[in-house]
């Protein structure tokens, strides 16, 4: 019997088995389906990390409070009293108090969620040069600046129904600024979506007092970074008398993160194989079953003459097709999955960014083939194994 005989063979008793057939695959196209979204997400989210803490280069140092998600108890907002300790630091270039925030702006009657960020306003053009900021149109603030802000492109021209241009109104939560830049894109959601504006707009718009959400201290060359983030550490937490800040330079953040989503990906590729475990007792059943619903078949194809390598064949065959077809379901749902997630979010005004890996494709395809032969084999040998006259005896 030749190869292309046994293939069509395995496709024949799956179309005519097609309702447990299509059962059987659920579980391997949900495992699939989970693991190609989670890691074209992941992928993306890291990417998008990793851009923005190059933009910072190597020679920045970044002071944060404990817990960026929120601080625990017994810890302390920086302050400015913290910003002026720091700009005593001779090692320092400057240092750029951050205020960030969310909030909602409107524009020709719609309203997109997205951020707003400020700086001093005499080092306005120290931060456009550590985070790489280039206008396209207008200018950036200045000490005159009250009320003005400047925004990202994709905020300026993609985001509502009617471009931005220099000198338009927008409000932010419900106060009224005049566009007076417009940034070049960057490919960054992250910036190309930012709306930037002076220290005094900031903190009254968000009512921020004396606090400081991080600072970013820019260091001269020559100076050992590593030396110094460690002193800037401890000095710092005895001003403070608190060991609540984190002192750290771009790459160890960078780093960080990474980390994070690398176990949250491993958590969640770990929940959705017990899906392909699942799915591959489902093929071990399905195949079963068939083997004892054919064993007249069997014994009538061995009595023809079928070797047992060709018995054993068929079924394989058919267990690795059951997998292959809940790959390739699997890895069409993922990538949808994933891209209407994406646009979930960017309707809510979050930019997500997804990377789909060809590699990371190719090796879903294949493992779920994988699953479907592992889980066939042992019903497939015994079919093999089958006597032609027990079978043909067989009701």
């Amino acid at each position: 019997m030749e190869i292309n005989e046994i293939i069509r063979l395995s496709f024949r008793n799956l179309i005519r088995r097609k309702l447990r057939s299509g059962l059987t695959v659920i579980g391997i196209i949900i495992g699939i389906t989970s693991i190609i979204s989670l890691i074209s997400l992941s992928q993306g989210l890291e990417e998008s990390i990793t851009g923005e803490f190059a933009r910072l280069g190597s020679n920045n140092i970044i002071i944060t409070q404990k817990g960026l998600s929120g601080p625990p108890i017994g810890t302390k907002a920086l302050t400015e009293k913290d910003l002026e300790f720091l700009e005593k630091f001779n090692e320092f270039e400057f240092v750029l108090p951050g205020y960030i925030k969310s909030a909602e702006v409107e524009f020709n009657n719609q309203k997109v969620v997205t951020l707003v960020s400020a700086t001093a306003q005499n080092l306005a053009d120290e931060r456009a040069e550590v985070f790489g900021f280039e206008f396209a149109e207008g200018r950036n603030l200045n000490d005159n600046s009250r009320g003005d802000v400047f925004i990202g492109d994709v905020l300026a021209k993609d985001t509502f129904d009617k471009e931005i241009f220099i000198n338009s109104n927008i409000e932010i939560n419900n106060k009224r600024f005049r566009v007076i830049g417009i940034l070049k894109r960057e490919g960054s959601q992250e910036v190309d979506r930012i709306i930037g504006m002076s220290e005094e707009d900031i903190k009254e718009l968000f009512d921020l007092e004396d606090t400081v959400n991080a600072i970013n201290a820019q260091v001269k060359e020559g100076v050992d970074l590593d030396s110094l983030v460690e002193e800037v550490k401890r000095e710092l937490e005895d001003f403070r008398d608190s060991e609540d800040i984190d002192v750290q330079t771009p790459a160890q953040l960078q780093e960080q993160f990474s980390n994070i989503i690398g176990i949250v990906s491993i958590v969640v590729v770990g929940i959705a194989a017990i899906s392909l475990v699942v799915g591959g007792i489902g093929i071990a059943n399905s195949m079963f079953t068939s083997v004892l619903e054919r064993t007249r078949e069997i014994g009538v194809m061995k009595a023809i003459g079928a070797r047992n390598s060709e018995i054993l064949g068929i079924f394989i065959w058919e267990a690795a097709t059951i997998g292959l077809i809940g790959g390739i379901i699997g890895v069409f749902l993922g990538l949808l999955v994933s891209y209407l997630i994406k646009l979930g979010a960017s309707l809510g005004g979050i930019e997500i960014n997804i990377i789909y890996n060809l590699n990371v494709i190719i090796f879903a395809l294949v493992f779920s083939m994988v699953i479907g032969i592992v889980s066939g084999l042992w019903p497939a040998v015994q079919a093999s194994r089958q006597k032609p006259v027990d079978s043909l005896r067989y009701e």
